[in-house]
């Protein structure tokens, strides 16, 4: 991970240190950018090969990756979200298949349902994970 970004002072995945995983070492990368919208705490990228699309998320800040792939794989077997595919917390990376979307500002009712119902599903998945320390991440 070679460039610095500016804005978060992390180093930027390119495109020869994707190719150090095996997943895309036989591939042929098409398209490798930043997503238009971005997360809170990642840089996102798109991915694609000539047959897959994926997320590609560069971590900004320092939380417990491995306790949010490990949610990442329970919300998707119940169809809530993508599929992870690799974690490589050492370079602060994480690759998952890309779903197409579009960013809403607004809610129509019939999205807002879709959405609460989404929100429903998403809080019956159990996952065991160890308890946050919250005073970690805030001063008080």
């Amino acid at each position: 991970m070679t460039k610095n970004n500016r804005r978060s002072g992390c180093p930027l995945p390119d495109i020869h240190n994707i190719k150090q995983y095996k997943l895309f070492q036989n591939q042929e990368i098409k398209l490798f950018k930043p997503l238009e919208n971005q997360g809170h705490c990642n840089i996102n990228y798109l991915l694609a090969t000539a047959d897959r699309k994926y997320l590609i998320r560069k971590f900004k800040l320092k939380n417990d990756r491995e306790s949010e792939f490990k949610v990442q794989k329970a919300v998707h077997r119940v169809g809530v979200g993508a599929k992870p595919i690799l974690l490589d917390s050492e370079n602060e990376v994480m690759v998952c298949e890309f779903i197409d979307g579009v960013h809403k500002k607004r809610l129509d009712r019939v999205s807002l349902r879709k959405l609460a119902l989404l929100i429903r599903k998403l809080h019956r998945v159990k996952i065991r994970l160890k308890a946050i320390n919250l005073k970690k991440y805030f001063s008080f």
